[in-house]
């Protein structure tokens, strides 16, 4: 997947775009990978490209560390076509496409400093932690399942994981996760997956932190999730939650939402989770969350979903105000858990299930 070399306000930069479609409003999920926020596909970018993104970075905020040419008091003013090129260097963040102007500043002499930007930017990757994984064989192969627990205390793009896996002292597999949602809030957990090969579990594995992780600037939007029902179509291993989501809100937003099924001694048994189209205000969508079994018929004895919806029109210039205003601005976590619930049973359909008439009443 190529990275295109552009211009921006006379600068050299850099875009990644998406394998798949061609889109440029991509979420980095960590160094190397971006996931399409219109199409869905994972680009993963070379180490090369992926070096040259990092040392654009890295050569914009050296440049910004000179202090900056003023004119004499007495030149007339001219237009005001490059003035961002004074104060911003262009870095590719997470979740907008092409690069956006950023401003980290030095205390002691207003100069950008790449240590001042990482450090208001990101959180420790220790604070963000993945529960013991447990494996689940499916047939040709397995999963190893787990949780990503945010005890950052900051909103976050939840990174990817890398799970190394280890058979009579040698590496023999490795994997990668994908976030199911874009922000996670503190408090907030989401489920990581690793696919493998393998037909048995190994005698070992490590799992590889991610380089950083960064405070997400995306403005969630507070969505409710209405008229839920829990369905398990007869003859399938999955379960579906369905509900409505309408836009009353005076901005637009899209999104999707995940699924946790639980068994009766609290032991996750399966997840998923499903996406809805952008919403303008005043209008409404069908969200259908299928979360697939671990490998096995069971039961559900409880289940958890969280709506992961954020505004459209994201700001394409983000100030360090910015992002301490939204790394600040905490939601109480979305999580939503019911116990003991009923279950829909509809019968086996050869089309797509027609979720809207398994709403529940208004």
């Amino acid at each position: 997947m190529p990275v295109v070399p552009t211009q921006t306000q006379g600068l050299q930069s850099l875009t990644v775009v998406c394998h798949q479609c061609g889109g440029a409003d991509l979420f980095r999920l960590d160094r190397k990978e971006y996931k399409c926020n219109h199409c869905g596909a994972v680009t993963v970018i070379s180490d090369n490209d992926a070096e040259r993104l990092e040392q654009l970075l890295r050569q914009m905020l050296a440049k910004q560390a000179q202090p900056a040419y003023r004119p004499p008091a007495s030149s007339p003013k001219r237009g005001g076509k490059a003035v961002a090129l004074s104060i911003a260097g262009v870095i590719f963040c997470a979740g907008v496409g092409g690069f956006i102007s950023l401003l980290p500043k030095n205390s002691a002499n207003g100069a950008s400093t790449a240590d001042d930007y990482f450090a208001q930017t990101t959180v420790p990757t220790d604070r963000v932690t993945i529960s013991p994984l447990t494996w689940v064989p499916d047939g040709v192969g397995g999963t190893y399942n787990g949780l990503m627990y945010n005890h950052s205390g900051y909103p976050i793009d939840p990174p990817s994981y890398s799970l190394a896996l280890f058979h009579d002292g040698m590496k023999d597999d490795s994997s990668g996760s994908i976030p199911t949602v874009g922000t996670l809030e503190p408090g907030e957990y989401t489920p990581v997956q690793f696919r493998v090969s393998n037909a048995k579990p190994n005698a070992r594995y490590e799992l590889v932190q991610p380089e950083h992780i960064m405070r997400s600037t995306f403005e969630v939007a507070p969505v409710r999730l209405m008229r839920v029902n829990l369905l398990k179509q007869q003859g399938s291993y999955s379960y579906s939650l369905v509900g409505e989501v309408q836009n009353t809100l005076r901005r637009p937003f899209s999104g999707g939402g995940q699924l946790l099924l639980y068994d009766r001694e609290g032991k996750l048994i399966g997840s998923g989770g499903g996406f809805i189209a952008e919403l303008n205000p005043g209008e409404k969508s069908v969200l259908v969350m299928s979360g697939f079994l671990n490998g096995r018929e069971d039961d559900v004895a409880a289940y958890e979903y969280m709506l992961d919806m954020r505004y459209k029109n994201e700001m394409q210039s983000v100030s360090m105000q910015d992002i301490q205003r939204l790394g600040s601005h905490t939601l109480p976590s979305r999580i939503v858990r019911v116990n003991n619930p009923s279950v829909l049973r509809p019968p086996a359909t050869s089309g797509e299930l027609n979720a809207a008439q398994y709403l529940a009443p208004q």
